[in-house]
C-alpha cells in the first residue's frame, strides 16, 4: 500500500506532511516507481512545504500574503539504464532519441552529473566514470 496524497504532494488528511517517492500515490494511477519521479515531486514539495510554513507564520503576524501551493505533474522524461561498466541504454522524448552501447553509457553519466546538486559532485559524478570511459576509448584504438 502506498501513502495517499493529492495534488499539492501533501499526505491526505493532513496540512503540513508531505510524501514524495514510490512511497505515495497522488492519483489513481500510479506513476512509475523511479528515482526520475521522486525528484520531481521533490522540488515541488519543497516548495510546497516552505509556503505552507511560510502561510502558518503570516497568520500568526496577521499578514494577508500567501504563497501559492504548487500542484505536481509528472513529465515522463525517458528512460537510462546502465548495462555494465561501459554499456548502456537510453530512450528520451517519447522514442526519438535512443542511444545504446558506449555512447548511451558516456550520456547517462552526463546527464546523471548535470543533476547533481553541487559543482563538486557534478565534477566527481563525470570523473568517476566519464573521463576513464574517454580515456579507455582511446587507448582502444
Amino acid at each position: 500500500n502506498r501513502i495517499v496524497t493529492g495534488p499539492y504532494c501533501r499526505v491526505a488528511d493532513t496540512t503540513n506532511v508531505f510524501g514524495i517517492g514510490d512511497t505515495c500515490r497522488a492519483s489513481q494511477t500510479p506513476l512509475p516507481a523511479n528515482a526520475q519521479v521522486a525528484m520531481q515531486q521533490a522540488s515541488v514539495a519543497a516548495w510546497n512545504l516552505y509556503a505552507t510554513l511560510q502561510n502558518q507564520s503570516s497568520k500568526d503576524i496577521n499578514d494577508q500574503t500567501q504563497l501559492e501551493l504548487l500542484p505536481f505533474k509528472y513529465t515522463d522524461l525517458g528512460e537510462m539504464m546502465t548495462l555494465g561498466s561501459e554499456d548502456a541504454t537510453m530512450t528520451s522524448l517519447g522514442g526519438l532519441v535512443q542511444l545504446n552501447g558506449g555512447v548511451a553509457s558516456l550520456a547517462r553519466r552526463l546527464v546523471y552529473a548535470i543533476r547533481q546538486p553541487t559543482n563538486s559532485q557534478r565534477a566527481l559524478a563525470l570523473l568517476d566514470g566519464g573521463v576513464g570511459k574517454l580515456l579507455a576509448a582511446k587507448q582502444k584504438k
